[in-house]
């Protein structure tokens, strides 16, 4: 055999075991180390400021970093809590409308009925008995396995709960203690033999998660503004909340904007509200076109990543990790590119 072959064969080997602990870690070590990946990327992102107050004010620097993630997490409570409460207090009036529409339920019925009496070539009456006769045995169904399936969530909601309490505080800790010993920790790294690959490899995960979270954000935000000026040209008054709730959820695998609008699309043809109907299905193909259009190409541009690489890792990722695979396969390439890069440059 050629040198030339042992070569590629080296090759292929170190980037079959490169991609296999890669994978070994982010299933089952970073799960035990999230607390400090998060203290990690709270102390990069508060420490200029906890800095700048210590130099500033002459205080501790330890003191300043408390302060400074002390109002980090109080702005974020803040936010949580009053976006909360605002979005329920918008589903409590939805709730409230729709409860009472009493009419527009009753309508909605019949125009069900009559479809599915088209449809099947049945009397509208035998189609209005079976739809009640299914009705009632679903109402049945769900009388009696609800109760179930709430006692069933119960104990793993509580753990999981209690679980993120832990590991958010832990995060905050951790984030005050790095910030304190930053630059002696930047000393005893500089000192390892592995100085440069871990910086080097760390930095470029801290790129790949910044610039995931503009594309995201860039994204949601072009839809939502395209949803909310949409629903507002259909009169909707809740045209902002649903608009960015739905652009929300788009970003989400498997659940998407199809979810809300194409079902509500086909109560309005229900309705004979043809004008809602066509406007709801034109929002909804915008919303997909936006996404697979700009989502490849903007992660690609501000990750200096071919775009076709980041739609591949990002679909395996979700196939090997499940909806956390979204953020976990660029991280996951990327640590698999540079490690290899690294080794080949060693």
């Amino acid at each position: 055999m050629s040198r030339n072959m042992i070569q590629k064969y080296k090759k292929l080997f170190l980037a079959a075991l490169v991609t296999v602990i890669v994978y070994i870690v982010l299933k089952y070590l970073l799960p035990l180390v999230l607390p400090f990946v998060l203290a990690y990327f709270i102390c990069r992102l508060l420490y200029p400021a906890a800095e700048k107050l210590s130099n500033r004010l002459r205080l501790p620097l330890g003191l300043c970093a408390a302060v400074c993630v002390g109002l980090f997490s109080l702005v974020i409570i803040i936010a949580f809590v009053a976006g909360l409460g605002y979005l329920m207090s918008q589903v409590g009036r939805m709730s409230q409308g729709i409860l009472q529409s009493e009419a527009w339920m009753s309508r909605m019925f019949d125009q069900l009925c009559e479809s599915l009496s088209w449809l099947t070539g049945d009397s509208g009456a035998a189609v209005r008995a079976l739809v009640c006769d299914w009705g009632e045995r679903m109402t049945f169904w769900l009388d009696e396995k609800l109760p179930e399936l709430a006692a069933g969530l119960v104990v793993p909601v509580t753990k999981g709960l209690g679980t993120a309490a832990v590991v958010v505080l832990v995060s905050l800790v951790g984030a005050v203690l790095l910030m304190k010993n930053k630059k002696r920790i930047a000393r005893q790294l500089k000192q390892s033999v592995f100085a440069r690959e871990i910086t080097t490899l760390t930095g470029r995960i801290c790129q790949v998660s910044a610039g995931f979270f503009k594309c995201q954000i860039i994204i949601i935000g072009i839809i939502a503004v395209i949803l909310s000026a949409g629903l507002a040209l259909m009169g909707n008054d809740y045209a902002v909340l649903i608009g960015i709730t739905v652009a929300v959820l788009d970003a989400l695998p498997v659940i998407g904007s199809g979810t809300v609008l194409l079902p509500w699309a086909f109560f309005s043809l229900l309705d004979k509200n043809f004008s809602d109907a066509a406007v709801l299905v034109i929002l909804y193909v915008l919303c997909t076109v936006v996404r697979e259009l700009l989502e490849p190409r903007l992660m690609g541009e501000k990750l200096g990543i071919n775009e076709f690489y980041m739609l591949m890792a990002t679909f395996t990722g979700l196939a090997l990790f499940g909806v956390s695979g979204i953020f976990l396969g660029p991280a996951g390439m990327v640590m698999i590119i540079e490690i290899l890069k690294q080794l080949e440059a060693a």
